[in-house]
């Protein structure tokens, strides 16, 4: 539990949102444990923490064995800063600490801070009315003898009805939302994505369509197999859990499997899956690969997971979370990028732990501007 209460702390103190208790709190840990050559405390007041912040993201980075994040041990951390305090060596992106003012006749440059994603999503009727779920709650529609109801970030539907009348759920950028069907099945939606599904299942299949991202978990019903419609291909499972992302941008659609079997079919292709394999579809065609699956539901668990990944599939994903445009001044850098950061902070605090491995970036008001490598 102290573990946890000091990374909350952390994550405020860097996100420029704590108290100045917490950040007396931050800086006597920091005096206790950080002694690897006194460097806390050979920093400069306005240099600690950019310190930290690169000093955390390369703890945060470190992944162990079976996926899980490396909790912090604080009786072993002067030693993992030992190793990761050369980080500081660089030109880090100072976090914006609102708390201090400019030196008179200084010159400094605004930075535009972002917040991360919430629980927002707008849901369409069979009627065409529609309902901003952030903002509704409690029984919120009727769709014959189908109830609609809305709260704590998930819109539920209870009831059964002969007539197929059709809802959509989307999420714009920055929100996500989840969705319990009538059948009991979960689909959690990622930002910028859309679920179109029939208010109740009276026939003897269940059809979904998607746009978008989605973490499915389905209810079992072999009487009625489950199909998912995305990008003129066809997931169908019986009862399992898997990942589908087919983000229009993104250069190939893939689904994982986490449990059970589930069959994805595109055009003349079909391939079925083991829990652990991916589908990845990709100018036009369809092929089965191994894969962790730690990085495909990290977003549901709250994470960023970058695997050795590109710098503009991680900037796509900040582009959907935060709702914020991104462009390229120059070339694009060459750099493969690999941890886990929460994505409950802001984006300065993103933009901070990317920079600790090598990219550059200027924020302009809803822009984030990639710099070309030096």
């Amino acid at each position: 539990m102290m573990n946890e209460l000091m990374e909350s702390m952390l994550d405020r103190y860097l996100a420029g949102q704590s108290t100045a208790e917490e950040d007396a709190q931050v800086h006597k840990w920091l005096e206790q444990t950080a002694d690897t050559n006194n460097a806390w405390s050979q920093l400069k007041p306005d240099e600690q923490k950019e310190w930290l912040a690169a000093t955390y993201a390369g703890i945060q980075q470190h992944i162990t064995g079976n996926g899980k994040v490396l909790r912090f041990n604080w009786r072993k951390w002067a030693a993992a800063a030992a190793v990761l305090v050369a980080l500081s060596a660089a030109i880090w992106y100072l976090l914006l600490d609102r708390k201090e003012k400019p030196e008179q006749g200084t010159v400094t440059n605004t930075v535009h801070d972002k917040p991360p994603g919430s629980d927002k999503a707008t849901l369409v009727l069979a009627n065409g009315k529609e309902i901003q779920l952030d903002t509704a709650s409690g029984k919120v529609a009727s769709e014959g003898n189908v109830a609609v109801f809305n709260g704590a970030g998930a819109v539920s539907y209870q009831g059964a009805g002969e007539a197929m009348a059709y809802n959509v759920v989307r999420t714009p950028r920055g929100g996500q939302y989840a969705v319990i069907l009538a059948d009991g099945s979960k689909v959690w939606l990622n930002a910028a994505s859309s679920l179109r599904f029939p208010v109740s299942f009276p026939g003897s299949e269940r059809k979904v369509e998607l746009s978008g991202e989605a973490y499915f978990d389905v209810a079992h019903d072999p009487k009625k197999p489950f199909h998912v419609l995305v990008n003129n291909a066809e997931v169908t499972v019986l009862g399992t859990e898997f990942n589908i992302n087919a983000y229009a941008e993104e250069p190939a659609a893939r689904t994982t499997l986490l449990q059970g079997r589930v069959a994805v079919r595109y055009q003349q292709q079909n391939a079925q899956l083991q829990p652990g394999q991916q589908a990845v579809l990709q100018s036009d065609q369809l092929k089965v690969v191994e894969t962790d699956t730690t990085a495909a539901v990290a977003w549901r668990k709250g994470f960023f997971e970058f695997d050795k990944l590109d710098l503009p599939s991680v900037m796509r994903q900040l582009n959907r979370w935060y709702d914020i445009d991104v462009s390229y001044e120059g070339s694009t850098p060459n750099v493969s990028l690999g941890g886990r950061i929460g994505r409950n902070l802001p984006l300065s605090a993103i933009l901070t732990m990317l920079k600790a491995q090598g990219p550059q970036f200027r924020v302009e008001e809803n822009r984030i501007v990639v710099l070309p490598s030096p």
